[in-house]
């Protein structure tokens, strides 16, 4: 089985954290993260609702952002039932076959993401995905509880991850973290505003185009660190050049 992480971001209600845990520990995964939940895992609720993947609620790492609860995964996955025009790779959850295929690699960890019951996922947590898959719905009825989502991807990701083939290759590049990227996105957005190519209210725009540009792209570990020397030569550069009016 993969290594894969199912990663709650803000659930709302203990009981479909607890039924999430049980969705996750029927398909055989066994790693559960919470992002500010808003109530504890071992909730009583949430522990009546897991039945025996209790251990999933006690061993569940909870965080207060989401970059802390990704930080080790090289691929996110997010998942969302609102195609917005922004987002360019959205996936039936039927491809995942193809996804797996495309990204698996030794060691590899792969974070799937699901959203607040009321919202989902905002855009700003979408941008950190580097795909969002969607499950087809009755346009009529489109929304599915939290629980229920968790429990049809795991299905899916465990069938994918049971016919999916790693290639026959011997070193495959190491992946990039998730904290190396955003990491290298902050010295990016360092010189971006030191050059003052952010032009008014347009910051937020330009750094949600630019994630999904490097996302597509999956840079690998040497990449990632690549870029990051490059924006902190830049950065060095800008703080030692004198100034015109110094000049």
């Amino acid at each position: 089985m993969a290594a894969v992480s199912f990663i709650l971001v803000r659930p709302e209600y203990p009981g479909n954290i607890g039924q999430a845990a049980r969705a996750i520990a029927n398909f055989g995964f066994h790693d559960l993260r919470l992002v500010a939940p808003a109530h504890p895992p071992t909730h009583k609720e949430a522990m009546k609702y897991a039945m025996k993947a209790a251990p999933l609620l006690t061993g569940a790492r909870v965080t207060k952002t989401l970059l802390e609860a990704t930080r080790d995964c090289h691929y996110l996955i997010g998942t969302s039932r609102r195609l917005r025009k922004t987002r360019k790779s959205f996936h039936s959850l039927h491809e995942l076959d193809e996804i797996l295929s495309d990204i698996r690699r030794p060691r590899q960890k792969i974070g799937i993401l699901f959203g607040p019951e009321t919202k989902g996922l905002d855009n700003e947590a979408l941008a950190l995905c580097h795909t969002v898959v969607t499950i087809p719905t009755d346009p009529q009825c489109p929304s599915i509880n939290l629980a229920h989502a968790v429990a049809i991807v795991a299905y899916e990701l465990a069938r994918a991850c049971k016919t999916t083939q790693l290639p026959a290759v011997k070193r495959r590049p190491r992946p990039a973290t998730a904290d190396l990227t955003e990491g290298m996105f902050a010295k990016l957005e360092a010189v971006l505003e030191a050059i003052g190519f952010f032009k008014q209210g347009s910051r937020r725009k330009v750094l949600e185009q630019l994630h999904y540009l490097f996302n597509r792209a999956v840079p690998t570990y040497h990449e990632a660190q690549i870029l990051w020397a490059v924006w902190q030569k830049v950065l060095w550069r800008l703080s030692t050049s004198p100034r015109k009016e110094d000049a």
